[in-house]
């Protein structure tokens, strides 16, 4: 653990040196030594996870991996897709907040008339603390029935091996774990309501995810709802230089931008699990991109605001199909090494693991164990 936090504040200190080095020195240069300290960048930062030696299947090596790809993508925008007067014009101040916006996910409010009152922060502050709790519950009764089942019940390795020869077991004990992917997201949650609370609305955090399941497309799922730093990161990495530059259409763009996330992922995958999975993460990513483009075709069809199916309907499929497909991407992530008995992998900080309630208080969890 000590090395895997080594290698995440290495890859924080990596990001922040070369952003700052681009403002100073490299974005003044030609293209040819810009392309060339990108190259580098990336053959040094992506290698950090390996050199370090950090320790496999743990949510530190996990993050270092994501810091690291994160900042060579967006540093390749900077260095190389700004048109160079805005690069040029741009003062060490907005280029800052350009990073720290980035990394952080902060972002200037709206004009001082149009901003929240007090009462309307707090009120949301109380809103968004609810749905925390909720949050947390879930991903404690989630890890209450995989743990016995699948880590350290009496067939538990049994069932692990049977994961990966039987789907349709997969696809149980997947479905169980997949709401922990937002629930475990609650921090930031309150990150959504505490800055704009102690700025008065001045600044705001995110949002990370936007009610992910209510998604009624999965066009909707990864534009609006899911992931929305690594999105807007796509967004202006990929899609939008791809657009202004190669003048593609925008399903050429959105592909690709999909396939720079499942390269993203397969990245994090060798580096928190080995190989063995990369091939089936990628095309995870690349189903999911031509799904978005076939949705986005029928949806020209039809006058905006309109719908192909009723609501509630367009959710449930969308909601399946993502419980379908997502196994071809994270079966690593529910390993035993994820799912352990610290507080931490269920998501809950140690100081409120007391306090939230149990399912096996309630019930037999083992009667959910599947094979």
């Amino acid at each position: 653990m000590e090395a895997a936090g080594v290698g995440a504040d290495f890859a924080w200190i990596a990001c922040a040196l070369s952003f700052f080095a681009f403002h100073f020195v490299i974005r003044r240069t030609n293209r040819l030594i810009r392309v060339s300290c990108v190259v580098c960048l990336w053959v040094v930062v992506l290698q950090v996870p390996f050199y370090f030696q950090l320790e496999k299947a743990t949510g530190a090596t996990l993050m270092s991996a994501v810091i690291c790809f994160c900042c060579c993508v967006k540093t390749t925008e900077i260095m190389l897709l700004i048109p160079r007067t805005a690069r040029l014009e741009q003062s060490l101040w907005e280029f800052s907040c350009e990073f720290l916006f980035f990394m952080f996910m902060l972002r200037k409010g709206p004009e001082r008339k149009l901003r929240k009152n007090v009462s309307q922060l707090l009120l949301e502050f109380v809103v968004i603390c609810a749905t925390v709790a909720a949050k947390l519950v879930i991903c404690v009764a989630a890890h209450d029935i995989l743990f016995p089942c699948i880590v350290h019940g009496p067939e538990a390795q049994e069932r692990q091996l049977r994961m990966d020869t039987n789907f349709l077991t997969l696809l149980y004990y997947n479905t169980i774990w997949l709401p922990t992917i937002v629930g475990g997201m609650w921090v930031y949650d309150l990150f959504e309501v505490v800055i704009p609370l102690i700025t008065l609305d001045s600044y705001r955090y995110g949002p990370f995810n936007n009610w992910v399941g209510l998604s009624s497309s999965i066009t909707e799922l990864w534009g609006k709802r899911y992931n929305l730093l690594i999105s807007e990161m796509l967004k202006n990495s990929v899609f939008l230089p791809m657009k202004r530059l190669l003048n593609v259409s925008n399903t050429i763009a959105g592909l690709s931008s999909f396939a720079m996330s499942g390269i993203l992922h397969m990245y994090v995958i060798i580096a928190t699990f080995g190989v063995g999975y990369e091939v089936r993460t990628l095309s995870f990513f690349l189903i999911h991109g031509i799904a978005c483009s076939v949705d986005a075709y029928f949806h020209s069809k039809r006058p905006r605001g309109s719908s192909l199916l009723p609501l509630p309907l367009s959710i449930f499929i969308t909601l399946a199909f993502v419980a379908i497909t997502t196994p071809l991407y994270t079966r690593p992530l529910i390993y035993p090494s994820m799912i352990g008995d610290s507080p931490w992998s269920k998501m809950v900080p140690p100081t409120l693991e007391p306090y939230i309630p149990r399912l096996a208080q309630f019930v037999d969890v083992r009667a959910a164990c599947l094979g």
